[in-house]
């Protein structure tokens, strides 16, 4: 049986990954993470046949048809609805991720040119700004 990785391990874990160590505020982003992950597993669910495969399509402009949800399981199909919405925007893209990755390959000055200001103001305000609570 998998054990579920405490909140204190999967916050120092992130911290590592993204190489800033403000552990309050790490805890506060992952706390985040999980609300989204959350959010995106109730969004799944069919109204109509309960199971969990509500999938976002996107929509075509060349074919006339705007956004939409369907059910992989039965017919259902719906507008983009507010109960929807974690569907369409997701929780796949982490921006910290993706600049510690950059400061893996291009190194830690560059980035901060790139960002502006230091990698701990710019974590720092970016987790303030995006979070949830």
């Amino acid at each position: 049986m998998k054990k579920i990785k405490t909140i204190k391990k999967r916050t120092i874990e992130y911290a590592n990954k993204i190489g800033f160590y403000k552990l309050s505020l790490v805890k506060k982003r992952v706390k985040m993470y999980d609300k989204l992950f959350l959010m995106k597993e109730k969004a799944m669910i069919c109204p109509e046949c309960s199971h969990k495969s509500l999938e976002f399509e996107g929509g075509s402009y060349e074919e006339g048809y705007g956004d939409f949800i369907a059910c992989n399981q039965c017919d259902f199909t719906s507008d983009v609805e507010t109960k929807f919405e974690p569907l369409v925007y997701g929780n796949d893209f982490d921006v910290l991720m993706w600049f510690a990755m950059d400061i893996e390959r291009n190194g830690i000055k560059e980035v901060e040119h790139e960002i502006g200001c230091s990698w701990s103001e710019f974590c720092t305000k970016t987790i303030i700004e995006e979070d949830m609570s």
